[in-house]
């Protein structure tokens, strides 16, 4: 591993009044997460979810996630160590925990004694200039079109005037057009995050879909990273 990995990896401790608000507010938004677990020498990762949880009853409780072709709930173990990760104001946090009970589709886990923040975000997000209005369009009928509020290669977040029925995790397709581009760019997300704005939008946020996987999906990554450069270029830090 080499230096600048290792630089790139480290990671800061929550003091425990910020760890136990960040925890807090993952379940009073219901964020989606990742619940990891090594099986047979591998790293098995599944989508979650918080549902509910305390500090005070040192417990937390995340819906209990489904096998790999998505038919069957995942069989967890009392006893057994996991790992959940979830992304929060573009940062991602993680931690790990013992699995107390699985009961009723949720798995309880025991609240964490750390919770960790990866030192820097995953990607960096920038903003389009703000002379530009770019619209994204989503080809799901239940997650309206919206106003691409950043960008960066690993995802995206737009403003929606009305709220999204699409599910936490659900995949999807969107397509914006920018000056860059010739024609609109499609390409598949997930949507991680949604949240409720005061003055009665609602801000989604996306990730991308399997962009490192073939030969196309990194063109689109670097596509995505002339697009976001420019982005910068054009807001410049102060």
């Amino acid at each position: 591993m080499t230096a600048i990995h290792r630089q790139r990896n480290r990671t800061d401790r929550q003091d425990d009044a910020a760890h136990a608000e960040v925890l807090a507010l993952a379940v009073r938004e219901g964020r989606s997460a990742i619940l990891s677990r090594r099986l047979d020498g591998q790293t098995d990762c599944n989508d979650t979810g918080f549902v509910s949880g305390s500090a005070d009853r040192q417990q937390l409780i995340l819906s209990l996630p489904r096998d790999a072709d998505l038919q069957n709930p995942l069989t967890l173990i009392a006893g057994e160590i996991v790992c959940v990760s979830f992304r929060r104001n573009r940062r991602k946090y993680f931690f790990a925990s013992v699995v107390e009970e699985v009961d009723d589709g949720n798995v309880a886990v025991r609240w964490p004694d750390v919770v960790s923040r990866m030192q820097r975000r995953v990607h960096e997000r920038v903003t389009p200039p703000s002379a530009e209005r770019i619209t994204v369009s989503l080809g799901d009928s239940n997650c309206p079109d919206g106003v691409l509020e950043d960008l960066s290669v690993g995802g995206f977040r737009v403003r929606a005037s009305a709220p999204s029925r699409l599910a936490n995790g659900a995949l999807t397709t969107c397509l914006f057009g920018h000056p860059d581009s010739a024609g609109a760019l499609e390409l598949n997300a997930r949507l991680r995050h949604v949240q409720h704005c005061d003055d009665g939008t609602h801000s989604l946020g996306f990730e991308f879909a399997d962009l490192n996987a073939t030969a196309e999906g990194r063109c689109r990554m670097a596509h995505l990273a002339a697009i976001a450069a420019r982005f910068r270029q054009s807001n410049p830090t102060p």
